[in-house]
C-alpha cells in the first residue's frame, strides 16, 4: 500500500471541510460527493472502539459532518415527513436483528450506525439540498459530467487493464475480475469492481441521453450536448459488462416511449417488477430459469453465472427458516446454509433479507421505490421533457434502473440514495404547493378600491 493512501483518505477530511469554505453549499455537496465516490482509494482503516473509516464513510459520514459543521441551520429546518420512514426503518430494523439474535446492543448501535452512514446519510444530504427542479437539475448535470471525465479512464484500461488503482494506489481492488469477458479484463477504475463502474457510465449515459432530449435551461449551449452524449455511451459498450448494456438499453427504451406516448406507465410498469420479482423469489413461486436462458443467449458464460445465482439465492431462502422477519443480523450464520457451507451470495435484496430479514428488506426497497412511486404519481409524463422537469425525470429513471441492477449484483452507490432523497423531497414540496394552490385560488379578492396601494395614495 503507498503512503499516498491515507493521505487521500485523512486529507480527504480537511479537502471536503474547505469545500464549504469556497463554493456554496449545495455545489459543495456535489462536487464532494463525486470527487470522493469516484477517486477515492478502496481502503479500510480499522480504528479502535469505533467504526471502521472506510470510502463509504470518508463519502459520506464527512461530508455529513461538514454540512452540519458549516450549514446547521439548514439541517435543523428540515421536517421530518411520511416519505422518510422507510429510509429510518430500514437503519433502525438492523437493531431489531441484532437483539432477536443475542448479538447484543453494542452490536445493534453499531449496525445502525453503519446503515445511518451508507443510506441515511446520503438520503439526508438529497432532501436538505436536491429537494427541487433546480437542485435536481445540478445533480442531473453533476453526475453525467461525472461520468464524461471517467472516460477517459476507462477507455485507458479498456486497452491496458484495471491498473489504474495499483498505479496510483499501490495495489488492486480486492473484487479485481481476473477473468477475461469478451476478450478483456474489465475496466474497474478507481470503482470496487466493473459491475459498479458500468453501472455509473450507464447511468451518465442515460442521464446524458436525457439532459439532450429534454434541453434542459440550465445548460445554455444545450443543443451542442448531443455531441458529448455518445462518449460515455460508448465507454459503457466497451467496458463490457452485461449488467451495463441491458439497463442503458432499458433506460433508452424507456426514455424513447415516454417520449412518443408521454405517458408514465412506463416507468410505472418497470418499477412494478422490481418488488413483483423479489416476492416471486423469495416466495419461490419462479425459478427464474428464463433469466438463465436469456444470459445464456447473450453469452454461455453469463448463463452459469446467472445459474450459479439463482441456486445460492435459493440457498439463502431455505436457510431462512425460523429467521424469517429479522434474519440472522451481522453474523456468519446469515450466509451459511444448514451444512456449515458457505453461501456466495452476489445479489444485495438477498444479502440484506439474510441478514435482516423481511422486515429490513421492505423498508429497505421501500426507501427507493416510495420516492420513485411519489414524482411518477405527482409529475405528470407531459412535462418530463421540459427543460425544468427533464433532469429531474431522468434521475427518477436512473434510480430505477440502479434498484433493478440491485436484484441481481451488491454495490452500494450512494449517490442513488442522494437521488432519492432528492426526489422525496421534490415530491413533498410538489404536494404541499398543490394543496395550497386551492386555497390560494378560493381566497376573497379584495377590491380594488380596498388595495393597500391605492388607499395611500
Amino acid at each position: 500500500m503507498s503512503s499516498i493512501v491515507p493521505i487521500a483518505m485523512f486529507g480527504w477530511i480537511p479537502a471536503a471541510v474547505a469545500l464549504f469554505w469556497f463554493l456554496p453549499a449545495r455545489r459543495a455537496v456535489l462536487v464532494g460527493i463525486l470527487a470522493a465516490w469516484m477517486f477515492l482509494p478502496i481502503a479500510d482503516y480499522p480504528i479502535a472502539g469505533w467504526p471502521d473509516y472506510t470510502k463509504m464513510s470518508a463519502t459520506c459520514g464527512v461530508l455529513l459532518f461538514a454540512v452540519v459543521a458549516f450549514d446547521f441551520r439548514r439541517v435543523v429546518s428540515l421536517r421530518p415527513a411520511w416519505i422518510d420512514a422507510p429510509i429510518a426503518l430500514s437503519c433502525l430494523f438492523p437493531f431489531a436483528s441484532a437483539v432477536v439474535n443475542g448479538l447484543g446492543t453494542h452490536e445493534g448501535f453499531s449496525v445502525v450506525f453503519a446503515q445511518g452512514i451508507t443510506w441515511a446519510a446520503p438520503y439526508l444530504v438529497g432532501r436538505i439540498y436536491f429537494n427541487d427542479l433546480d437542485g435536481l437539475g445540478d445533480l442531473a448535470i453533476g453526475i453525467f459530467m461525472g461520468g464524461l471525465l471517467y472516460v477517459p479512464f476507462c477507455l485507458f484500461e479498456v486497452w491496458n487493464g484495471p491498473i489504474l488503482h495499483r498505479v496510483v494506489y499501490g495495489y488492486t481492488q480486492q473484487k479485481i475480475d481476473l477473468e477475461t469477458r469478451f476478450g478483456i479484463l474489465r475496466p474497474m477504475v478507481f470503482m470496487d469492481s466493473a459491475l459498479m463502474l458500468a453501472m455509473w457510465m450507464t447511468t451518465a449515459s442515460v442521464l446524458g441521453m436525457w439532459l439532450w432530449k429534454s434541453s434542459t435551461a440550465k445548460l445554455p449551449h444545450s443543443a451542442r450536448l448531443g455531441w458529448l452524449v455518445p462518449a460515455p455511451i460508448l465507454a459503457t459498450i466497451l467496458i463490457r459488462a452485461v449488467n451495463g448494456w441491458v439497463l442503458m438499453a432499458l433506460g433508452t427504451i424507456i426514455l424513447g416511449l415516454s417520449a412518443v406516448t408521454r405517458s408514465r406507465w412506463w416507468l410505472a410498469a418497470i418499477l412494478a417488477l422490481v418488488p413483483a420479482y423479489v416476492v416471486a423469489r423469495a416466495s419461490g413461486f419462479w425459478s427464474g430459469d428464463q433469466l438463465v436462458a436469456l444470459a445464456a443467449a447473450i453469452d454461455p458464460s453469463r448463463g452459469h453465472s446467472m445459474l450459479f445465482r439463482l441456486y445460492n439465492e435459493n440457498r439463502v431462502i431455505a436457510h431462512l427458516h425460523g429467521h424469517v422477519w429479522f434474519g440472522y443480523g451481522r453474523q456468519a450464520a446469515a450466509l451459511t446454509d444448514d451444512d456449515g457451507l458457505f453461501i456466495t451470495s452476489d445479489s444485495l435484496w438477498i444479502i440484506t433479507l439474510a441478514l435482516f430479514g423481511v422486515a429490513g428488506l421492505v423498508s429497505w426497497l421501500a426507501s427507493l421505490l416510495v420516492p420513485l412511486v411519489a414524482f411518477t404519481r405527482q409529475v405528470p409524463a407531459r412535462d418530463w421533457f421540459d427543460g425544468d422537469v427533464g433532469p429531474a425525470a431522468g434521475l427518477a429513471v436512473v434510480l430505477t434502473l440502479s434498484t433493478i441492477d440491485c436484484l441481481a449484483n451488491a454495490m452500494i452507490n450512494p449517490i442513488f440514495t442522494m437521488i432519492a432523497g432528492g426526489l422525496a423531497g421534490y415530491s413533498l414540496t410538489r404536494t404541499t404547493r398543490q394543496r395550497l394552490a386551492p386555497a390560494a385560488l378560493n381566497r376573497p379578492r379584495v377590491p380594488a378600491s380596498h388595495s393597500p396601494s391605492i388607499a395611500c395614495r
